[in-house]
C-alpha cells in the first residue's frame, strides 16, 4: 500500500513540474511579446496551429526574405553606400558578408528549432491519445471490478499529465513559429 501511495504522489509530482514547464514558457511568451517580465497581461488559450502553415514554409525564400528585412544588414549597406575611402569599404563589405551568413543561419537555425518543436508537439499528441485510449480501457476494466481503485486513478493521472505535456510542447511549438517570423521579419542576428 505504501508504494502504490508513493507511486499516486511521484505522479503527482510530475504534474506539478509539467505545470511549471507551462508557466516558465508563458513568462517567455510575455517577454517575447513585449511585455515586462513582471507584467500580467491576460493570456487567453493559445490557439491551436495549423501545422499546414509549418509544412509549407519555405526555408531558402525566407531566408532572402529576412535578408531584405534585416534591420543591421541594411544600415551596414546604408554605411557602405557612405563610406568615401577603400579601406573603409572594404571593411564594410565583409561585415556585410558576415551578416548575410549569419542571417541566413539564424533563419536556418529558427527553422530547424521549428521542426524539432513541430515533431516534439506530434509525439505528445500521439501519446495523450495512446493515454487516452488507456484511461477508456481502465475505466471499462474498473466497471467490471478487474482492476483496482490505484490502477484507475494511476490512469486518470497518466491522462492528465500527457495532456499537460501537449499543452506545453504547443506552447513551445507557438514560440519556436514566432521566433521563426520574427527572424523571417527583420530581427535575425546579424552578428
Amino acid at each position: 500500500m505504501l508504494n502504490a501511495q508513493e507511486a499516486l504522489l511521484e505522479q503527482e509530482k510530475s504534474i506539478a513540474e509539467l505545470e511549471q514547464q507551462i508557466e516558465n514558457t508563458r513568462q517567455s511568451l510575455i517577454v517575447m511579446c513585449g511585455w515586462k517580465g513582471s507584467g500580467h497581461p491576460q493570456i487567453g488559450d493559445v490557439p491551436e496551429i495549423d501545422l499546414s502553415v509549418i509544412e509549407a514554409i519555405d526555408l531558402e525564400g525566407d531566408q532572402q526574405l529576412a535578408l531584405e528585412n534585416n534591420y543591421t544588414l541594411q544600415v551596414n549597406k546604408r554605411k557602405l553606400e557612405n563610406a568615401k575611402d577603400a579601406d573603409n569599404q572594404a571593411k564594410i563589405k565583409k561585415t556585410i558578408a558576415s551578416n548575410e551568413r549569419q542571417i541566413q543561419l539564424s533563419v536556418s537555425n529558427a527553422w530547424q528549432s521549428l521542426q524539432t518543436a513541430k515533431r516534439s508537439y506530434e509525439q505528445a499528441v500521439s501519446q495523450k491519445n495512446l493515454e487516452e485510449q488507456n484511461l477508456s480501457l481502465s475505466e471499462q476494466k474498473w466497471n467490471a471490478g478487474m482492476i483496482t481503485q490505484y490502477e484507475y486513478e494511476s490512469a486518470q493521472i497518466a491522462a492528465e499529465t500527457k495532456e499537460i505535456a501537449v499543452r506545453t510542447a504547443l506552447l513551445e511549438l507557438q514560440e519556436a513559429l514566432e521566433t521563426y517570423r520574427w527572424n523571417v521579419n527583420g530581427l535575425a542576428s546579424a552578428e
